[in-house]
């Protein structure tokens, strides 16, 4: 995904099946990785530009939880 509209709330998510490189990860295991998210983006009617940063380490990943 390249671009996202972002005008009312956006879900992006993470498939993880054979081609995900979190395939085999499991939270009983010893892993030590962390994922890195960066938004970017422009207000239009001034021009400003804004950048968001945050991370996830594998204890704050819920495995197998669905948004209601």
């Amino acid at each position: 995904m390249d671009r996202v509209l972002l005008l009312w709330p956006v879900f992006i998510r993470h498939i993880i099946d054979q081609q995900s490189p979190l395939f085999g990860v499991t939270k009983e295991g010893n892993f030590e990785f962390e994922i890195i998210v960066t938004v970017e983006g422009n207000v239009e009617s001034t021009g400003m530009t804004f950048q968001r940063r945050t991370s996830f380490r594998p204890d704050e990943i819920q495995r197998g939880y669905r948004y209601p």
